[in-house]
């Protein structure tokens, strides 16, 4: 779920293979979500608003926009849960912290520099993405 104030609106027409379409783009915490379902798209710049959907590929599913008309938090803008990365991204997130937790190890001196031991896990995550 994304819930925070929207910064811009914007809408764009096209036509596929004869089909006319609309795409309205809402920019939400300086990220932007897009649908092509109208329902969704009677928002405007300032209302505060709540977004469920789900990550497709590259691309942010939305499922539902409502607007919340007295939020409760102080903070604006910040997902309230991160979107799941799509799982190439995940992958590497975890094949990084296993290779910045070995260079730790590998080191065994905590007065090495942060550089140092992050280049290490850099040499360990090349080797371990591309063998060499």
């Amino acid at each position: 779920m994304i819930q925070g104030r929207i910064e811009a609106v914007n809408s764009s027409t096209g036509e596929t293979n004869g089909n006319p379409w609309t795409r309205w783009e809402f920019t939400i915490g300086g990220k932007k979500y897009s649908t092509f379902n109208a329902d969704l798209a009677k928002h405007q710049v300032g209302d505060f608003v709540k977004i469920e959907g789900e990550m497709k590929g590259k691309y942010f599913n939305m499922k539902s926009m409502e607007k919340i008309d007295n939020p409760n938090s102080g903070a604006e803008n910040v997902p309230v849960q991160k979107m799941s990365a799509p799982k190439a991204d995940v992958q590497d997130q975890i094949a990084r912290m296993s290779c910045l937790k070995s260079a730790v190890e590998f080191i065994g001196d905590e007065s090495k520099p942060v550089e140092e031991v992050i280049g290490i896990a850099k040499e360990f995550f090349t080797y371990v993405k591309n063998g060499n």
